[in-house]
């Protein structure tokens, strides 16, 4: 192991732009507490209603209102997964709420979901992908 001086040290990094540490890509700057929280906001994230949040490492929440019709019925996120959709989860909003159905599986994508439900009500989804 080496030691550096203050001063050596100094000479040798940088405190990240916010362009850095939203694009999580640089690995020879260093990130301060302002920093990191800067690094979650810019285009990593949309705080509305129809929105998403990406994290480090690739992980991505994402969040919508929608209202489920009783015919199957594509649904988009607000951004494409970039490889998949790991997690759907669905909850209604209105009593009674009808029963929901996503159609399948594979009818879940990077992109959108297929589903329906009985009564045609407003539901909430969260869902969490990479």
């Amino acid at each position: 192991a080496q030691t550096y001086t203050k001063t050596e040290v100094d000479a040798r990094t940088t405190v990240a732009s916010t362009t850095q540490a939203q694009g999580l890509t640089s690995n020879t700057t260093l990130i301060t507490p302002l920093r990191l929280a800067e690094s979650f906001k810019g285009s990593n994230q949309s705080l509305t209603p129809n929105g998403f949040q990406k994290m480090p490492g690739g992980l991505i929440i994402q969040w919508a209102t929608i209202s489920i019709v009783s015919s199957p019925t594509s649904y988009n996120f607000p951004i494409a997964f970039p490889v998949s959709c790991a997690s759907l989860t669905i909850t209604g909003l209105n009593l009674p709420v009808g029963v929901v159905e996503v159609m399948n599986p594979d009818s879940i994508t990077a992109t959108r979901f297929l589903a329906s439900a009985t009564g045609g009500q407003i539901y909430k989804y969260i869902a969490i992908g990479y």
